[in-house]
């Protein structure tokens, strides 16, 4: 299967994944039974459920996100370029020019 084949069938699953929650988030629900949970379980559970959409969090996100799409090209390349017959070395330092003072 090739590259773009497997993105589109990732992003139709996420998009019906997306779809299929939608109802749960606008539905009304009812508490049945008594909460077992501490008091700081209940605080610890609100303030988990406000970050969500928090500055902090969003940004947290975004910035794991890009490092985890670094990693994964690299990981990419370096599997592609080794299925081609080459191998990573080390990179040679540029040697530095000296300005002359003057």
């Amino acid at each position: 299967m090739n590259h773009l084949k497997l993105q589109g069938l990732a992003l139709a699953g996420l998009i019906g994944l997306a779809v299929a929650q939608a109802p749960a988030a606008y539905a009304d629900y009812k508490k049945v039974g008594p909460d077992k949970r501490s008091q700081a379980q209940m605080a610890e559970d609100e303030c988990e459920a406000k970050s969500n959409g928090s500055r902090q969090v969003v940004v947290g996100t975004l910035l794991g996100g890009l490092i985890g799409q670094v990693i994964a090209r690299d990981g990419y390349v370096k599997d592609c370029m080794k299925a081609r017959g080459y191998e990573r070395v080390p990179a040679k330092k540029k040697p530095v020019k000296r300005r002359k003072d003057g």
